[in-house]
């Protein structure tokens, strides 16, 4: 929150969130700069919790939503009175005249919760009056205060040591929501006339007073916590609507949600306040007075609605039980929470397919029905060697997952080496057999997306003067990203670039062609299997075969019980 207060006290209105909700990288999903848990400290995380970082952006949105004046502000200067350790940047809207500070400490490091008064707010020396009071903030912290702001049904708050989360109408009244950490006080003025009363409406709740000063109705208290703590207030508006104000804590803004129904323009302005689930994505009103609510429940819980003409309480299509009205124009009900973690499957039941070797590196392999190489012409970076076809398995429709080429040629007896070069992106692998021999691999690293690689092929491993067989498994570890403006990065080719025999040296003879053949997601752009698509099914024999399927006839394979 220091980071994005801070930008708003820039003057920055438009500030990009990356990210917001984390995932996990599934099959082939990814590029290759990114890792399988994908969430960069995002606030809802990849098992789809919610962070303390979620309900800071919530409280910033809503803000925002709130007061559309702190989209065109100019900067003034603004003082700290009384604390030499703490900053102030202060911003103010040119037309309605609302202004705001935000306070933080100039050194970044500090931990020490700071007690301070601002100087000269809304013709005050010094904010708060109340004698023995101060504005405090803790350590690495920062606060954004609003004042002289006019908002709903002709109220005006000239300004606030605490937070503002949000400001709705909801049906007859108006309700602004005030903010700050468990144990600080906090002090209110709204504009009002002689008459303006104010009401705490929790029975035995902490102290409160009210008092009528220059500018209107002065409310002080304190913001106790995991404490929701409703003060009503009476003639402050010129609309003759009441001003209901929410006394928070931090902790209970994590239970509040402002909502709206499902549908609705995400930029108007929320019409109910619920209070209690762990999310709630959407909430309307029936005519008969049904509060319905999509919303998250982690446990049983206490849900609290102020909603115009709420009657009953339905979240997630289940009635809420034990409900009751509030003295401060809320309905309260129990919902049941989601019971006890179900029970996994135990995953104790292995089979091992009984080949040792891979079936595609064999000679006598049928790979009649694989795609020839023999295109001439690429768009893919860089340019095929001239005058051989292109290998890479993006110009034959394979571009997720392992590509596997079988390459024929005739051989002469005199090949002792086999070079490959190939690219699969950052960490990938390569792997080389011979007539079913394994020749060895490319591990990868880290860093490097593509290899030449060389092979020592054993003597008794070639056929002289007849069909040898090269198999390649290229591993994919996605297409590159581009970004930063124009870029051939998504261009790059994945698999076989160039295959090269070395023949020993004492040979005369040419090298033999090698004609290959390639392989690679069932289908490559022509699904085979719609339903899995393209991003959980790759290239591998297994996968082909459909080892992965459920009725996949596996009696012929080995029980091994434990997958260790």
């Amino acid at each position: 929150r220091v980071y994005y207060k801070d930008n708003i006290a820039g003057g920055v209105t438009l500030q990009n969130f990356y990210m917001t909700a984390g995932g996990t990288n599934w099959g082939h999903l990814a590029a290759p700069v990114v890792y399988t848990s994908y969430d960069y400290g995002s606030p809802i995380t990849e098992s789809r919790q919610l962070t303390t970082k979620l309900n800071e952006n919530k409280l910033l949105g809503h803000l925002l939503l709130a007061v559309p004046d702190m989209a065109q502000t100019d900067a003034f200067v603004a003082q700290v009175a009384n604390n030499a350790v703490l900053q102030v940047r202060a911003r103010r809207n040119p037309t309605t005249g609302m202004e705001f500070r935000v306070f933080r400490n100039s050194i970044a490091t500090i931990s020490s919760t700071e007690t301070f008064h601002a100087a000269n707010v809304a013709g005050y020396a010094a904010i708060p009056q109340e004698p023995g009071t101060s504005i405090s903030l803790q350590g690495r912290d920062s606060k954004l205060l609003l004042a002289n702001l006019a908002f709903a049904g002709g109220h005006k708050l000239v300004y606030s040591t605490s937070e503002v989360m949000t400001i709705m109408t909801v049906g007859p009244r108006e309700i602004i929501v005030l903010y700050a950490e468990a144990g600080q006080a906090g002090e209110t003025v709204l504009a009002a006339g002689a008459t303006a009363t104010a009401t705490s409406l929790l029975p035995n709740g902490p102290a409160t007073s009210f008092s009528l000063d220059k500018n209107g109705i002065r409310l002080n208290y304190a913001h106790t916590s995991d404490t929701l703590q409703p003060i009503l207030v009476k003639g402050a508006g010129t609309a003759g609507r009441d001003l209901l104000v929410l006394v928070v804590d931090r902790t209970v803004t994590t239970q509040l949600w402002p909502a709206r129904a499902p549908g609705s323009d995400p930029t108007s302005p929320p019409d109910i306040l619920v209070r209690g689930p762990q999310l709630v994505r959407s909430a309307s009103v029936s005519p008969r007075g049904a509060v319905s609510m999509v919303a998250d429940l982690a446990a049983d819980t206490v849900v609290e609605v102020f909603a115009a003409g709420a009657k009953a309480i339905l979240v997630n299509q289940v009635w809420a039980t034990n409900v009751g009205f509030t003295a401060y124009g809320s309905i309260m009900g129990f919902i049941a929470g989601p019971g006890s973690a179900p029970t996994l499957p135990s995953l104790d039941r292995w089979k091992v397919v009984p080949a040792t070797a891979e079936p595609e590196a064999d000679l006598a392999f049928d790979d009649s029905n694989w795609q020839v190489c023999n295109k001439m012409q690429s768009n893919l970076i860089p340019a095929p060697t001239a005058g051989s076809p292109s290998l890479y398995a993006d110009d034959y429709g394979f571009h997720v997952g392992h590509s596997t080429y079988r390459g024929h040629f005739n051989a002469i007896g005199t090949e002792e080496w086999l070079t490959l070069e190939a690219q699969g992106g950052a960490a990938f692998a390569l792997l080389a057999w011979l007539n079913g021999d394994f020749l060895g691999s490319f591990v990868g690293t880290a860093t490097a997306s593509s290899t030449r690689s060389s092979f020592a092929i054993p003597k008794d491993s070639l056929h002289p003067n007849s069909d040898n067989v090269i198999l390649v498994i290229v591993d994919n570890m996605g297409q590159e990203e581009g970004g930063g403006g124009p870029s051939n990065l998504g261009k790059s080719y994945r698999g076989l670039a160039n295959a090269i025999l070395w023949l020993a040296k004492s040979s005369s003879d040419a090298a033999p062609t090698i004609e290959w053949k390639i392989n690679g997601n069932p289908g490559g752009e022509h699904l085979a299997d719609t339903v899995r698509g393209p991003y959980n099914v790759g290239g591998l024999f297994g996968e082909r075969a459909g080892y992965h399927l459920p009725g996949f006839p596996d009696d012929g394979w080995k029980d091994v019980g434990n997958s260790h």
